[in-house]
Parts: C-alpha cells; sequence; structure tokens
C-alpha cells in the first residue's frame, strides 16, 4: 500500500524538501531512498546471521571460495 502512494505521487511532490536536524536540507525522495537503503542494510545483516552456520561448516570450500567480506 505504502508503495502504491508513492508511486501515485507527481515527482514535484518528492522533490519538496525541509530540514533535517543533522543533515541539513533534504527532498522527500532523499528520505525514501534512505529509507530504503536503510532496510537493506538491515536485510545483509540478517542474511549474514543466517549464513553463519552453513559458513563455520564448510571446511575445505572455504578456502576456494571464499564468501562475501565484511
Amino acid at each position: 500500500r505504502g508503495m502504491e502512494y508513492l508511486r501515485s505521487l507527481p515527482s514535484a511532490a518528492l522533490d519538496r524538501g525541509g530540514l533535517h536536524e543533522i543533515a541539513g536540507r533534504v527532498t522527500a525522495s532523499e528520505i525514501v531512498h534512505h529509507h530504503v537503503f536503510h532496510d537493506l542494510l538491515h536485510s545483509e545483516q540478517i542474511a549474514r546471521l543466517l549464513a553463519a552456520p552453513a559458513e563455520a561448516q564448510r571446511g575445505a570450500m572455504r578456502g576456494s571460495f571464499p564468501g562475501p567480506t565484511a
């Protein structure tokens, strides 16, 4: 539902801005993109936590096929 609302907004609405107490001037579009980025960071954290038990059991494969770097 939220994505439908955002898609329905004219581009001028996303270009509107205001002052953030830390970041300074930001637009609505920047805030939306920041939230998407932030959520993706949490998705990465979850993936790493889920992968950790399997990583420890990969044995010799770890040297030939390293996992992602932190």
